[in-house]
Parts: C-alpha cells; sequence; structure tokens
C-alpha cells in the first residue's frame, strides 16, 4: 500500500536535512545521463543512490556526516581537502537542503567530470543562483522530475525496505467523530510527494547555456496522458 502524499515540511526539521529520495530518482537520471567512470555519493544516507548505481554497473563509494548503516559514516564532506582525497570521477548526491551551495562547490573541487545533484525545483529561483549558473558553475543539463518524488524524513522510515516504519506520528483528527486520519501506517510505501524537483548536471569544461529535459516514469506517463486526454472536435463541428 502507498501512503497519501506528504510534505515533509510539516514535521521538526531532519537532523542534517536527511530526507529519503524513492529510487526512481536515480534510475531516471542515469537513463538518461551518460556517467564515464567510478562514482561518489558524498550524503548517501540509506544509500538509495549508491544502490541503483550499483544496480546499473557502477563502481560507487559512499560516504555520510552520520553512520547510517550503509558507506562510511562520520565523513564530513565539506571538510574533506584535495591534500587528503583525491579526485573522483563522478559525484551523484541529493545534498543537505540548506548547504546544497556548498556542496555543489566542494564536488566540483573533487570531480574530475561530472557532478549531478537533486534539487528542490525552488532552488533555480533565487536572486543569487544567475551567477551560479550563468557563470559560476558548469551546468550542462538540468533534468525535471514530471512525477513529484516523495521525502520523507529518514527517522521514519525502515533503512532495508525504505517503507515506514511507523505510524504517521501526526495524523489528522475528525472534529465531526474523533476518528484519526493517518497519512500512512507501517509498512506503507512513501507516494505522492508535494514538491518538485530536478537533477543539476555540471559537466567539468562545459561552456555555454544548459539544456532542459523532462523526465518521466513511462508507467506513470502513460497513466497521465490516459487521464488528460480529451476528445477531439472534428473541423465539421
Amino acid at each position: 500500500m502507498s501512503s497519501k502524499p506528504i510534505d515533509a515540511r510539516i514535521f521538526e526539521r531532519e537532523q542534517h536535512e536527511h530526507y529519503v529520495e524513492q529510487r526512481w530518482c536515480t534510475e531516471l537520471l542515469l537513463a538518461a545521463e551518460q556517467f564515464d567512470g567510478q562514482i561518489w555519493d558524498p550524503a548517501c544516507g540509506y544509500g538509495t543512490i549508491p544502490k541503483v548505481c550499483k544496480a546499473a554497473g557502477f563502481s560507487v563509494t559512499a560516504t555520510d556526516i552520520v553512520d547510517r548503516g550503509y558507506g562510511q559514516g562520520g565523513q564530513n564532506f565539506l571538510a574533506f581537502s584535495r591534500k587528503l582525497v583525491g579526485p573522483v570521477d563522478n559525484i551523484i548526491c541529493n545534498p543537505p537542503f540548506d548547504l546544497a551551495e556548498e556542496f555543489i562547490d566542494q564536488a566540483l573541487r573533487f570531480a574530475r567530470k561530472k557532478v549531478a545533484m537533486l534539487l528542490p525545483l525552488t532552488f533555480l529561483s533565487s536572486g543569487g543562483r544567475y551567477d551560479d549558473f550563468m557563470g559560476g558553475w558548469p551546468v550542462s543539463r538540468i533534468h525535471f522530475l514530471s512525477t513529484r518524488p516523495s521525502m520523507p524524513p529518514g527517522r521514519f522510515l525502515d533503512p532495508e525496505t525504505l517503507r515506514f516504519c511507523c505510524n504517521d506520528p501526526e495524523p489528522k483528527i475528525s472534529q465531526a467523530n474523533g476518528e484519526a486520519k493517518y497519512r500512512w501506517r507501517v509498512g506503507d510505501k512513501p507516494a505522492g510527494g508535494t514538491k518538485d524537483f530536478c537533477w543539476v548536471v555540471m559537466t567539468k569544461g562545459h561552456e555555454g547555456p544548459s539544456q532542459n529535459n523532462w523526465l518521466a516514469e513511462p508507467g506513470r506517463l502513460a497513466r497521465s496522458r490516459a487521464l488528460r486526454r480529451r476528445p477531439i472536435m472534428s473541423e465539421a463541428a
């Protein structure tokens, strides 16, 4: 069973911004964007991105500032120095939202080929982003996710199954009969996000404007088209 749409902002802020993306976010990226060489996820969390990359045949390094049972914990990416840590071919990451700019700058110091960051769409529209995108960062492509991914706080999820490990702690209480209405229960699969996201891809040596691309799960796209299909009026009508 899938959960109802979840707005993670209603909950207390997750420590270190640990919000867990769904596997299909990375699967769509790898299907649309070519990566050559090793991949490093410096904010691996429960390992969603590294697991998808490994399944696709990539050699992957996974680290995180917190030991969450996957990869190497206790590794502060922003504190790494090129004197102590060598470069890597590519970095793919769902960065802490409040440190996204710092993660991008640091990733560009270490990646030899590409950097891909999963970011909320609102990240693109701030005033200071113009200089970053037009002159500071070699943004080659922006892949927009046509389906809003659910990214619940990690503390609510089972690290292995990525299903909810607890009932909704803040259910809505009906004023009519006092019945609790849960957005999810133990074992439900996260579904129905409320925020738009995109992959921002930076390619070392890229110059000029970026390309825009839209990513969609084939099954979801077919269903969406069917729902939106309207009968076409004939010219005679």
